[in-house]
């Protein structure tokens, strides 16, 4: 009865919640606004640049995880999702480098939260 109540509380305020998230993601990595691009961001930088001045770059950005993945990562993984995102990030910030940051801690909280919720899911079927 207790975790029906508490569930029933926390989905009338679900916003909340994710703002919850959001707050403590940024506050534990605001660090990371002092930081800037390390290795693995200079060598997709090499690769994602040069397809954003293409018509078709998104489209090689997301299918290149599969026909190159020798160059990119010595074939050591396949992340189209991954690189559809660098892609754009690259497209739309070019080398600033804080919309990288906000687009990562906001994409953790979202995380966080769908986490949050798929375990409010699992607490309600049982």
């Amino acid at each position: 009865m207790r975790i029906e109540k508490v569930i029933k509380t926390i989905d009338k305020g679900t916003w909340i919640v994710f703002l919850f998230f959001a707050v403590t993601v940024f506050f534990v990595f605001r660090d990371l606004f002092n930081s800037y691009f390390v290795a693995d961001e200079w060598f997709h930088f090499t690769h994602y640049l040069p397809l954003t001045k293409k018509s078709e770059g998104l489209f090689t950005a997301m299918l290149s995880p599969f026909i190159s993945t020798g160059e990119l990562s010595g074939g050591q993984h396949v992340n189209p999702i991954a690189s559809s995102i660098f892609f754009l990030n690259s497209k739309l910030f070019g080398m600033n480098y804080v919309p990288y940051a906000v687009m990562s801690l906001l994409l953790h909280a979202v995380n966080s939260f769908l986490v949050f919720r798929l375990i409010l899911l699992f607490l309600k079927n049982n």
